[in-house]
């Protein structure tokens, strides 16, 4: 049997406080479909203290290794602190799939980008109306973005481009469902196997 793909595993679960054991179970995931996962955990040097700037060009630095080393992305689209998804995230994808290297996202949230947006809204006392022409604002008149996908167009379309798709889970309850998912396509598109 050949050497596994090596996937790195981009999302904000980082910031969790079980990161770490959130990590091996993905890594165990990725496993059971013939996958090497590279959680940016996996990687991270001690910081500096008192030296913010230093620390972060460490964390930087150890997630661009892992993800010259990897042979594809499996990208947690979920949205994180707001309607959209991580930030951090969206540079990765960006920068796997401008290598040439296959990105599948994954969000267990089923609304879309647009519903996400208004929920958000909605929760901070918004609102939002139709736009004259065409489509809808919020309060303040800014356009809400809507090609009906699971997030921005910029990292989905990054996604397709790069030859594969947004899994989008159910919302049952299982969050790790749709990584699964994420992991059976890529899986079966590097051609890889337990």
């Amino acid at each position: 049997m050949g050497k596994k793909p090596k996937i790195y595993l981009g999302g904000p679960d980082v910031f969790l406080p079980d990161a770490e054991a959130i990590g091996r179970r993905m890594k165990e995931i990725c496993a059971e479909h013939g996958l090497e996962g590279l959680y940016p955990c996996d990687n991270v040097a001690e910081l500096v203290e008192g030296d913010a700037r230093a620390s972060a060009e460490i964390v930087y630095s150890g997630n661009v290794e892992l993800m010259d080393l990897c042979d594809a992305m499996i990208a947690d689209m979920a949205p994180f602190r707001g309607a959209g998804m991580d930030a951090g995230t969206c540079f990765e994808m960006g920068y796997v799939a401008a290598r040439g290297k296959p990105v599948v996202g994954w969000t267990d949230d089923p609304r879309t980008l647009p519903d996400r947006v208004k929920d958000d809204l909605s929760g901070k006392g918004r609102a939002w109306r139709a736009r004259a022409g065409g489509g809808e604002e919020d309060d303040e008149g800014v356009l809400i973005e809507d090609f009906g996908l699971s997030d921005n167009l910029m990292p989905v379309v990054a996604v397709w481009r790069s030859g594969m798709d947004v899994v989008v889970g159910s919302g049952s309850g299982d969050r790790l469902a749709a990584f699964k998912e994420a992991c059976a396509v890529l899986a079966r598109r590097l051609g890889a196997g337990a």
